[in-house]
Protein backbone atom coordinates (compact mmCIF):
# COMPACT_ATOMS: atom_id res chain seq x y z
CA UNK A 1 0.00 0.00 0.00
CA UNK A 2 3.29 2.26 -0.52
CA UNK A 3 3.08 3.24 3.17
CA UNK A 4 6.95 4.15 4.62
CA UNK A 5 6.61 4.03 8.41
CA UNK A 6 9.96 5.48 9.93
CA UNK A 7 11.35 7.95 12.98
CA UNK A 8 14.74 10.07 13.36
CA UNK A 9 15.24 9.36 16.39
CA UNK A 10 17.37 6.18 17.83
CA UNK A 11 16.18 3.45 19.12
CA UNK A 12 15.26 2.56 22.35
CA UNK A 13 18.30 0.46 22.92
CA UNK A 14 20.87 2.82 21.06
CA UNK A 15 19.47 5.82 22.77
CA UNK A 16 19.72 4.23 25.58
CA UNK A 17 23.76 4.11 26.40
CA UNK A 18 23.60 7.70 25.73
CA UNK A 19 20.99 9.10 28.13
CA UNK A 20 22.81 6.62 30.95
CA UNK A 21 26.21 8.47 30.36
CA UNK A 22 24.52 11.83 30.24
CA UNK A 23 22.62 11.37 33.79
CA UNK A 24 25.90 9.85 35.06
CA UNK A 25 27.93 12.82 33.84
CA UNK A 26 25.70 15.36 35.60
CA UNK A 27 25.94 13.61 38.74
CA UNK A 28 29.61 13.41 38.66
CA UNK A 29 29.91 17.26 37.99
CA UNK A 30 27.12 17.98 40.97
CA UNK A 31 28.83 19.06 44.30
CA UNK A 32 27.38 16.54 46.10
CA UNK A 33 27.27 13.43 43.80
CA UNK A 34 23.80 13.66 43.99
CA UNK A 35 20.83 14.98 42.04
CA UNK A 36 17.03 15.48 43.37
CA UNK A 37 15.33 13.15 40.83
CA UNK A 38 14.42 9.14 40.72
CA UNK A 39 11.88 6.89 38.88
CA UNK A 40 9.14 8.44 40.51
CA UNK A 41 10.11 11.93 39.49
CA UNK A 42 7.10 13.70 37.57
CA UNK A 43 7.68 13.51 33.96
CA UNK A 44 8.07 17.37 33.43
CA UNK A 45 10.36 17.58 35.58
CA UNK A 46 12.85 14.93 34.07
CA UNK A 47 12.00 16.27 30.85
CA UNK A 48 12.61 20.02 31.72
CA UNK A 49 16.24 19.44 33.30
CA UNK A 50 17.13 16.19 31.41
CA UNK A 51 15.63 16.68 27.88
CA UNK A 52 14.43 13.30 27.66
CA UNK A 53 11.16 11.22 28.43
CA UNK A 54 10.75 9.45 31.51
CA UNK A 55 10.45 6.21 30.22
CA UNK A 56 13.53 7.34 28.71
CA UNK A 57 15.33 8.52 32.32
CA UNK A 58 13.77 4.76 33.95
CA UNK A 59 15.62 3.09 31.68
CA UNK A 60 18.47 4.97 31.95
CA UNK A 61 18.58 4.57 35.85
CA UNK A 62 17.87 0.69 35.54
CA UNK A 63 21.00 0.62 33.81
CA UNK A 64 23.37 3.00 36.06
CA UNK A 65 21.51 0.76 38.95
CA UNK A 66 22.46 -2.49 37.75
CA UNK A 67 25.65 -1.79 36.87
CA UNK A 68 25.88 -0.49 40.85
CA UNK A 69 27.07 3.19 40.11
CA UNK A 70 23.99 4.94 41.82
CA UNK A 71 21.47 4.46 44.94
CA UNK A 72 18.37 6.29 45.30
CA UNK A 73 17.19 7.56 48.34
CA UNK A 74 15.70 9.96 50.38
CA UNK A 75 14.12 10.87 47.05
CA UNK A 76 17.57 11.70 45.48
CA UNK A 77 19.95 9.66 43.32
CA UNK A 78 23.12 9.56 44.49
CA UNK A 79 26.79 8.03 42.89
CA UNK A 80 28.17 5.36 44.73
CA UNK A 81 31.43 6.19 45.77
CA UNK A 82 34.33 4.13 44.16
CA UNK A 83 36.30 2.29 46.87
Amino acid sequence: HGMLNLSLKPRAHEALEGDAKMILALLEKSPTASLPYTDKSDPDDIRNYFGISKAQFKRAMGRLLKNRLIIQEDGETRLIEKE
